[in-house]
């Protein structure tokens, strides 16, 4: 099957249906990050994109996340961060799965996440996020420096202008999280 994408710089083009996603994230990987100066939320709607493309390209146990069940994502970020990154996810679908988001403030939001994005201006302590982030198939992405390093599983950081993520293999592997090798290939990848 053929889908065809439109971009207002380009014309129209068809591609498999199996490389749509790959292509999207392609997409969001070469965004400028200079247009962000004129619409600061931008940024945000382009790191929500990335988010939901992260989630196309991981694989969660079973017992994890059930068939059919929402695929929760959590935010830890200013209100109006949270805002848009909901509002550009808000009804997209991964496989069976709905997306919800959600700005986690009771336990029972804590143990149904299924990825947890921080911003550096996340409320939690650093302990009580390194808390947060053990836990057991749990994407874990983030906006700090170092944060694939030393904290979770995919940083975003900006290079030339353009934003780019790394991806620590090792501590999804640890987490029980099963990640796609077309996305390492987008990324830089982090050793432990």
């Amino acid at each position: 099957m053929l889908t065809t994408f439109h971009f207002p710089a380009l014309k129209q083009w068809r591609v498999p249906r199996g490389w749509q996603r790959l292509l999207l994230l392609v997409f969001f990987w070469w965004c400028p990050l200079a247009q962000a100066q004129t619409d600061p939320l931008l940024i945000h709607r382009v790191k929500a994109g990335f988010l939901f493309n992260f989630t196309q390209f991981t694989e969660w146990p079973e017992s994890a996340l059930e068939r059919n069940a929402p695929l929760r994502i959590g935010v830890l970020a200013k209100p109006e961060v949270a805002a848009v990154i909901q509002a550009a996810l808000s009804g997209k679908h991964v496989g069976t799965h709905i997306v919800e988001v959600i700005v986690p403030t009771r336990e029972p939001d804590w143990d149904s996440l299924h990825v947890l994005y921080v911003t550096s201006s996340s409320p939690l302590s650093e302990e009580e996020l390194a808390s947060r982030l053990a836990t057991p198939a749990l994407l874990t992405v983030g906006d700090a420096p170092n944060f694939a390093e030393r904290l979770g599983i995919i940083a975003f950081f900006e290079r030339d202008g353009k934003l780019r993520f790394r991806i620590n293999p090792s501590k999804a592997k640890d987490s029980g999280l099963l990640m796609s090798a077309h996305l390492a290939s987008l990324a830089e990848v982090v050793r432990r």
